[in-house]
């Protein structure tokens, strides 16, 4: 007769791990506004996206007319932007946790400003359509 071992399961806790990754109360706020804003952002654009034209305003930074539209998939580049340097700004503050306790800070209410500007961004070009 064999005897088999039992293996004790392991549950993932989400709380205990974000504050194992983000040990700073702080930092792990702006973070967590951060995915919060991203996933609002993205929300809203999945819930605009029938409703929203073909071809949408997207690059600005280019003179004014067919140059700056884009299909309206492209808006998806705001959130998925947002959440990239958010990731990186994770990644980026861990390593330096041991060295100085402003540069994880800086990042995590940088990632923070950011998203909330994607968002706004998202939102002028949503307002500049139905108006």
């Amino acid at each position: 007769m064999v005897v088999q071992k039992s293996i004790p399961i392991r549950r993932f806790d989400l709380g205990k791990t974000a504050e194992e990754l983000i040990p700073d109360f702080t930092n792990r706020f702006a973070y967590l506004l951060a995915i919060f804003v991203t996933s609002l952002a993205a929300g809203l654009l999945w819930w605009l996206l029938p409703r929203l034209p073909h071809i949408v305003p997207l690059y600005f930074t280019e003179p004014w007319g067919e140059a700056e539209l884009a299909p309206k998939p492209l808006l998806f580049l705001l959130p998925g932007l947002s959440l990239t340097v958010t990731a990186v700004n994770i990644a980026v503050s861990r390593l330096f946790a041991g060295v100085s306790p402003i540069v994880p800070r800086i990042l995590s209410i940088a990632a923070a400003i950011l998203s909330f500007m994607f968002l706004f961004a998202l939102a002028g070009i949503v307002q500049s359509l139905f108006l």
